[in-house]
């Protein structure tokens, strides 16, 4: 036979195991919250290098477009200054050449 004094107990015993069941449930919660804060972190900041590495990657490639250009410009330059040199000087021995045979 079950008393009210046992129907009580059981009562108050069954509402403080589910007591510590909410709490474990409140703790798992926070828990995955915090795990999936971390992860949801550490995505952004993999994001973010994989991003700041095409970018660098994207400067590089543009300098060295820009260098080669560069290369490239000093090089007709020079081209020209050497032709414009050569023709000059074949002048020069033209001139030479005439007065000589004066």
């Amino acid at each position: 036979m079950t008393t009210p004094t046992d129907l009580r107990v059981q009562g108050d015993q069954w509402i403080a195991d589910r007591h510590v069941e909410l709490e474990a449930e409140k703790i798992d919660a926070a828990k995955r919250e915090q795990a999936a804060r971390e992860k949801r972190i550490n995505q952004e900041a993999r994001e973010r290098a994989a991003r700041d590495d095409a970018a660098k990657r994207e400067r590089q490639e543009a300098a060295r477009k820009w260098r080669g250009k560069r290369e490239a410009e000093a090089e007709f330059y020079r081209q020209i200054k050497a032709e414009a040199d050569r023709k000059a000087k074949r002048e020069e021995l033209v001139r030479v050449a005439i007065g000589v045979g004066l």
